[in-house]
């Protein structure tokens, strides 16, 4: 892994980071170290504006998917039903 040069984090160049990805978890996983130069700057808010807002131990959604023929139903508890939901519909297992 490449270390980035002292003073390469600039505003600029944390926002063109993080428009990347989708959600502050999928950045602060890929590119930590801009993660934590936004945070400690102050401008993790500024940053993140475009991100789409995940759940927390209270903002959260509980699911069920019955499966088509069968007399199978998933429950499931997720802070980002989006991706839950995504993945269990491509998922063969079920």
């Amino acid at each position: 892994m490449l270390k980035k040069k002292y003073g390469y984090w600039t505003k600029e160049n944390l926002l063109k980071s993080a428009k990347k990805y989708a959600t502050s978890k999928e950045w602060r996983k890929n590119e930590y170290g801009a993660y934590q130069v936004a945070w400690r700057k102050n401008i993790i808010a500024n940053v993140t504006k475009h991100m789409r807002v995940l759940g927390n131990s209270f903002r959260r959604c509980i699911y069920s998917i019955k499966v088509k023929n069968t007399k199978i139903i998933y429950i499931g508890l997720t802070s980002d039903f989006e991706r839950e939901n995504n993945s269990k519909l491509n998922a063969k297992e079920l």
